[in-house]
């Protein structure tokens, strides 16, 4: 899967392809004081966040990326796990 056929899914089957074809990374609180964590995955060559509201017991958000300032607040934990 590629981030274009990633990104045209809709909210629903974003998550599907998640559970599907993604490599779980890592789990952080939202520093924001909300109830919210985000779950990094992996998929083939790109990146996936979803955000969990521990509230609603839902994913909240899904957004997709290869690099840049979502990947950037997982960096300082990645470099440890590898």
């Amino acid at each position: 899967m590629t981030l274009y056929d990633f990104n045209i899914l809709s909210f629903e089957d974003k998550q599907a392809a998640v559970w599907e074809y993604g490599s779980f990374i890592e789990n952080k609180p939202v520093e924001n004081g909300t109830l919210e964590y985000l779950s990094l995955y992996g998929i083939d060559k790109f990146y996936v966040e979803l955000v969990y509201n521990i509230d609603t017991n839902k994913i909240v958000e899904v957004s997709s990326f290869k690099t840049g300032k979502y990947l950037d607040k997982y960096l300082p934990n990645l470099n440890t796990k590898i």
